[in-house]
């Protein structure tokens, strides 16, 4: 993370956030996936256990502790995170940043409140927003985005 490896080196740093530290990646990309998709492969192993010799009575899918498992682990490293920002001192900042000029950046927090911050240097990673590419049938009730998917609401339908 830039604002970390910035602190490290020395430099005051802001990390302004719309949400939760750690972005995409860590909060509804690649680290839920990994969770669900380790939850997915024990299920299958465990569905395949009697061709490796070993008798499984029931296999199952507890959908709500698996969401809860995945938040969970989502959490522990959101915590990692947050907690060497803190050490290394970086001011957390909640809201939407717009640079406006060279050295101000222009914040929103969630109640629309605004405020300025000032800075020598800024780095840039404005995050993602979902595509969804004009495919026919794209609109139908199945089809959901991978943010639906890690929210549990659809799993059902997956599993």
């Amino acid at each position: 993370m830039a604002a970390l490896r910035a602190a490290q080196l020395g430099a005051r740093v802001a990390l302004i956030e719309r949400k939760r530290v750690g972005g995409t990646c860590l909060n509804i990309g690649c680290i839920p996936t990994k969770a669900l998709t380790t939850s997915a492969d024990l299920l299958l192993r465990a569905r395949r256990a009697n061709d490796f010799g070993v008798t499984v009575s029931t296999v199952g899918v507890d959908l709500p502790k698996m969401m809860v498992y995945m938040q969970d682990t989502v959490d522990g490293l959101v915590g990692g995170v947050e907690l060497l920002l803190r050490a290394r001192k970086v001011t957390p900042i909640r809201g939407d940043g717009r640079v406006v000029r060279p050295g101000m950046v222009y914040v929103v927090d969630e109640s629309s409140a605004a405020s300025e911050v000032e800075a020598d240097q800024v780095i840039l990673a404005p995050g993602f927003v979902i595509a969804r590419p004009p495919i026919p049938g794209l609109d139908l009730p199945a089809v959901i985005t991978s943010t639906e998917a890690l929210q549990g609401s659809q799993m059902w339908q997956i599993l």
